[in-house]
């Protein structure tokens, strides 16, 4: 996370989309293998769509519409390999606090 004096998450967008486009040169490599859509849909989960989750929480509804377009297209990019449909960045935005609330009801060991 990169914090700036005018709360800018322009370079925190560019960061994540870097590692998107990462995850998407992967994800596009185990599908080439034959990997089982199960697992590339766990590899999507745990690499770029916990990346995603975690911005949302820090930047909100304060990321500028370029990035967030940005972020939307890898997002799409991933479900067509997929082949489903994934869950957008306002989507996303709009889930978090009722996940919040739900991990904070979660007992742990």
């Amino acid at each position: 996370v990169y914090l700036e004096s005018k709360l800018d998450w322009s370079r925190n967008a560019e960061a994540l989309y870097k590692k998107g486009q990462s995850c998407l040169y992967f994800l596009r490599r185990l599908c080439s293998f034959n990997v089982c859509s199960k697992m590339l849909q766990m590899f999507y989960q745990s690499v770029l769509a916990c990346a995603i989750f975690f911005a949302v929480m820090c930047w909100g509804s304060r990321v500028k519409a370029v990035d967030a377009n940005r972020i939307n297209k890898l997002v799409m990019k991933a479900g067509s390999v997929l082949g489903m449909e994934l869950d957008s960045l306002e989507v996303v935005l709009e889930d978090a606090p009722q996940t919040v609330e739900h991990l904070g009801q979660c007992s742990s060991p």
